[in-house]
């Protein structure tokens, strides 16, 4: 009998075994997924999962509330769809735990205030199991810019595949630090963060001068995001931003435009 996944395949290719077989994996190409096992490739076809979009989540959400006779109102589901980030984890998680809350208040409706409850209890859920690296990377040390650059990363535009730019990291983090970030001066700690000095929090690919990054773990910028805005870094207006917009323009506002409240002096690097 095969004694591998990849030897299985190719028994069932050799002798035309009438049959299908799904392979479930992560890996930034299928030559990746069966690394080793070119000959697979040709008897693969991949099938990518794109995040879902708002319209999708809302369905989702709507027709679960429906048959528990509950409902949810407007910005209370639109936060929820923000903050998820495209991710199911997070919008089945804080649906739930916020159509709990309202069951402790004897409410059939979801609010703002429910939500919030959910996501604190998300965030602390999360910082107790795998985000620890993360949570002690955004507490960050004196005179570091590494917090804001990691939320600054998390709240930089991307491509469907996660990945963006210095050149999309530098809009919030001009924003977080009150001056004009270009993409040379943190270069090196967005390299840091894809080291395994520092976790491996990013991924990075591509030639020096147009190296792109996302986060290795997709679960990471959803709790970056949410986790500041519960400790107040960062205003809801950033964090509920939908992604793809460029607002690079506002990055020069006037000091009494930020709402931030962990910016930094100018002078720390």
């Amino acid at each position: 009998m095969p004694s591998s996944p990849a030897d299985t395949i190719k028994y069932l290719s050799d002798y035309n075994i009438n049959c299908t077989v799904i392979i479930v994996g992560v890996a930034e190409s299928l030559g990746d997924l069966v690394r080793n096992h070119e000959s697979l490739r040709r008897l693969l076809t991949c099938i990518p999962l794109q995040r879902m979009r708002d319209d999708e989540f809302s369905e989702l959400i709507e027709s679960r509330l429906d048959r528990a006779s509950l409902e949810i109102e407007g910005p209370a589901k639109l936060k929820i769809l923000r903050l998820s980030r495209g991710l199911p984890f997070y919008v089945h998680t804080i649906a739930k735990l916020g159509c709990l809350a309202a069951a402790r208040s004897a409410s059939r409706r979801i609010g703002v205030a429910q939500v919030n409850a959910a996501i604190e209890q998300v965030i602390d859920e999360l910082r107790q199991t795998f985000c620890d690296g993360v949570t002690n990377m955004l507490a960050g040390s004196r005179g570091s810019i590494f917090p804001e650059v990691v939320l600054a990363s998390a709240l930089a535009d991307a491509d469907d595949d996660g990945y963006f730019s210095a050149k999309s990291v530098a809009a919030p983090l001009s924003r977080m630090l009150r001056r004009q970030m270009k993409p040379a001066s943190f270069q090196r700690h967005l390299a840091d963060l894809a080291s395994d000095e520092r976790g491996r929090l990013l991924v990075r690919r591509g030639q020096p001068g147009s190296h792109r990054f996302r986060f290795r773990d997709a679960l990471t910028q959803p709790y970056v995001i949410m986790d500041s805005l519960c400790r107040g870094l960062i205003d809801e207006a950033e964090a509920l931003r939908r992604p793809g917009i460029d607002i690079t323009a506002h990055a020069t506002a006037p000091e009494g435009d930020w709402t931030y409240g962990s910016a930094r002096p100018a002078n720390m690097v």
